[in-house]
């Protein structure tokens, strides 16, 4: 009975050894495993639903299985890096679409995102909302700018960085006319 009243009380001093050393080991590392894959789980999986020249109607599954939330996009590359500098989303709003542009960090605030659809002068936007990963500016595609989009055949896009130097990327309007028809058709 000493003996194993020593035992016990060795164990607990010197803590895990042995077998149990893994076992301490070994379940954290399950735990996480677990957390991730239910994590995963629960995460809704997009999907790309079309194709529209240079435009995707990506979806992801709504709070209910009947309902989707989809939205036409386009992300903007850095030629040379290939690194992502523009993201153009379309969703739809309640009565007009609305274009959702994510800029990279580093912008300087005051003078906001300029887009140029075609030959037209630049429309000034605001960004509304930024975060250490960048900003975004918000715009309705009303009637007149709706239907530039989608005649013209490119839009281009210009931030400011802070040091004044202007960050432009162009987006082809290929296909967009077709991407937006289809984005209505997911209307809630």
């Amino acid at each position: 009975m000493k003996v194993m009243i020593a035992a016990v009380t060795a164990i607990l001093l010197l803590g895990p050894t042995g077998a149990m050393a893994k076992d301490a080991v070994k379940a954290p590392a399950q735990k996480a495993a677990k957390i991730a894959k239910v994590a995963k789980a629960k995460t809704p999986q997009s999907k790309v639903a079309g194709t529209f020249g240079a435009w995707k109607l990506v979806c992801s599954p709504g709070k209910n299985k009947t309902q989707e939330s989809c939205s036409l996009m386009q992300a903007l590359l850095e030629p040379k890096s290939k690194k992502l500098v523009f993201r153009l989303n379309v969703i739809n709003g309640k009565k007009n679409p609305v274009m959702i542009i994510r800029a990279p960090a580093g912008v300087y605030l005051p003078r906001g995102l300029e887009l140029a659809v075609g030959a037209a002068k630049p429309l000034k936007i605001a960004y509304a909302r930024c975060v250490p990963r960048g900003c975004r500016a918000v715009l309705p595609l009303k009637e007149p700018l709706k239907k530039d989009m989608q005649r013209a055949e490119k839009a281009k896009v210009t931030v400011y960085a802070t040091n004044g130097k202007a960050i432009t990327g162009t987006s082809s309007l290929k296909g967009f006319s077709d991407g937006l028809v289809a984005l209505q058709k997911h209307k809630k």
